[in-house]
């Protein structure tokens, strides 16, 4: 009973003395503040120390006097600030829009010194006319190169324009890198585009990854093609309304030429070694009855 009693005595007295030490600081603190002086530092010791007074009670205060003016005047600079840059970029921005607005655009070129206002284009100019090659080919093993007969029917992309009635498709957020990269052979030819015999070699031996890459691969069961051949064409839409948008065409398609004549796995395979390509084996499927 003594020993407990002499523990609660002895937190009492450190509860006392706190109390008297936080009290004591707290009034020599206050009547510092009273001589308006050092008053933010004198106002945050109150509140460090002080666990009697509520520390809203010290907030309140010292937002009153010190907080509010500081609040008040970083606002005004910093709304000066977005004004005179707000009028410095709107400045600026004045020969960029002349040239937006200009018949002879500039893509890609800066406008002031600091390089904050210029004009960006990725494609500074792009066709007008959408032309497509459409990968052909045939089993017919009686054909002549050089001449149009036999039987070809067509491999189908994922994304690019190939047949007429397929509409439009939305990419975002994948990218078909092979459909993008035949909408720039088209414009071109397949000297400046070798890669597209390559594929066409893979296309011939029904090779797994590249027909991994298309929509429809239309020997895919049975024998691989003899002949492969790359048509161009050019594409556009149809009108709203005319007899072929009525009949489900979105394209209407006219044939420009050959863009690479039909070929076969013996015919490219120097071509292929001379640019550093194997050439591909054609494997032997063999089927269950």
């Amino acid at each position: 009973m003594a020993e407990g009693f002499r523990m609660e005595w002895w937190r009492l007295r450190q509860i006392f003395s706190n109390m008297v030490n936080v009290i004591g600081h707290s009034c020599s603190e206050k009547a510092i503040l009273s001589n308006k002086r050092y008053t933010s530092e004198e106002a945050l010791s109150i509140g460090m120390v002080d666990k009697v007074v509520p520390k809203d009670k010290v907030m309140e205060e010292t937002k009153s006097e010190l907080e509010k003016w500081v609040e008040y005047s970083g606002l005004c600079v910093r709304r000066v600030f977005e004004l005179m840059l707000g009028a410095m970029i709107a400045y600026l921005s004045i020969p960029v829009v002349q040239n937006l607005l200009s018949s002879r655009q500039a893509m890609n070129t800066s406008f002031d010194s600091f390089r904050i206002v210029n004009t960006y284009g990725a494609f500074g100019s792009i066709t007008k006319e959408r032309t497509e090659v459409i990968f052909q080919g045939t089993r017919n093993s009686t054909i002549i190169p050089d001449e149009n007969g036999g039987i070809w029917e067509e491999y189908h992309f994922n994304c690019k324009p190939g047949d007429p009635k397929k509409r439009p498709c939305v990419i975002s957020p994948y990218h078909y890198r092979l459909d993008w990269l035949m909408w720039f052979a088209a414009f071109q030819n397949y000297q400046y585009n070798p890669w597209l015999i390559h594929l066409a070699a893979q296309l011939l031996v029904n090779d797994e990854q590249a027909t991994s890459l298309i929509a429809h691969n239309p020997f895919a069961n049975g024998t691989a093609p003899k002949f492969i051949r790359g048509e161009h064409f050019l594409y556009k839409f149809t009108t709203i309304g005319s007899q072929e948008a009525r009949a489900g065409y979105w394209w209407k398609r006219t044939r420009i030429g050959s863009y690479f004549p039909p070929i076969t796995l013996r015919a490219v395979r120097d071509y292929l070694e001379s640019h550093g390509w194997k050439v591909p084996k054609l494997k032997n499927k063999v089927y269950k009855m």
